[in-house]
């Protein structure tokens, strides 16, 4: 994610979310493919710019299964207002 260099990034998702409640619960972790990439970038917020760092991330790192979302385009899927950072989107 770093060699990225995404403005306002985060991961988060099921790989983090299973980890936390599992070990809260006591249980063994399950592995899990599900690792999402957000960011804020409102100077280029076309669909294809994630596609392509899917596409890199998945091929580079296999073991896992990317997502990467910009969250300057993200209110488009919801009819939200713009939203204004990474935390705002993800709110």
């Amino acid at each position: 994610a770093e060699q990225l260099d995404l403005p306002d990034w985060w991961i988060g998702a099921g790989f983090l979310r299973n980890k936390v409640w599992n070990y809260m619960e006591g249980k063994a972790s399950e592995h899990s493919r599900d690792v999402d990439l957000v960011y804020f970038d409102s100077n280029n917020t076309a669909a294809e710019t994630d596609w392509s760092y899917d596409e890199r991330l998945n091929n580079d790192f296999p073991f896992a299964g990317w997502e990467v979302r910009n969250q300057a385009r993200m209110h488009y899927k919801n009819g939200f207002e713009p939203f204004t950072s990474t935390v705002d989107g993800i709110a």
